[in-house]
């Protein structure tokens, strides 16, 4: 099973690259109140669990990180979506909800989905917000003429149609629908972060 470390690891690499390129894109301070430190914070969650499926597959831990690795993946699915999905949108207009609520709100999300044992019910409406925040995104990007934004934007959204699409096409072929998943995961990453790293908030 150790191949399954290598898209996995993908995932990780790239989206902890991305992490650490929007947290210190302008080399100075992180500043919480930028939409990019929410983007950031959402893909760590990301690369968090990739590289602890990576370290599941590549370590004799298989059956002890197993947990961990499921559990960090379900918060990525929801908490990491949402502050994706809440930087994006501020990066188009401004929020009503108060800075607190963007960053806090996700994880009682994921919290009260846990507790009420709806996880992926939860996960899979996450995802759905997002493909339509990132569509957003994508439709405002060209009609304000910014090409290369939009272009990285349509390869992120394309790329994340197709790796939930994966899932339900390749149900019966683990192996294939795992790399599939998880390098297409990978472009989308990468994109998102080349689309997302260009932007300011409006004013």
């Amino acid at each position: 099973m150790t191949h399954y470390a290598i898209t996995d690891g993908l995932l990780g690499l790239v989206a902890l690259w991305g992490t650490a390129l929007l947290l210190f894109r302008t080399g100075r301070a992180v500043n919480l109140r930028s939409p990019q430190i929410l983007a950031a914070f959402g893909l760590l969650t990301i690369a968090l669990a990739a590289l602890t499926g990576t370290l599941r597959f590549l370590t004799a831990n298989h059956d002890l990180l197993k947990p961990l690795h499921l559990a960090l993946s379900e918060m990525g699915g929801v908490v990491g979506s949402l502050w994706i999905l809440f930087g994006l949108l501020r990066l188009r207009r401004s929020l009503p909800l108060p800075l607190v609520v963007q960053y806090g709100q996700p994880p009682l999300i994921f919290a009260a989905a846990l507790f009420a044992g709806q996880t992926q019910w939860v996960i899979l409406i996450s995802g759905l917000c997002l493909l339509a925040g990132q569509l957003d995104s994508l439709i405002g990007l060209f009609r304000q003429g910014h090409a290369a934004p939009g272009t990285w934007m349509l390869v992120s959204l394309l790329s994340i149609v197709a790796a939930f699409a994966g899932e339900a096409l390749f149900p019966d072929m683990p192996s294939y629908a795992w790399h599939h998943y998880h390098g297409l995961m990978a472009v989308w990453a990468l994109a998102l972060v080349l689309s997302v790293k260009g932007q300011s908030e409006p004013r």
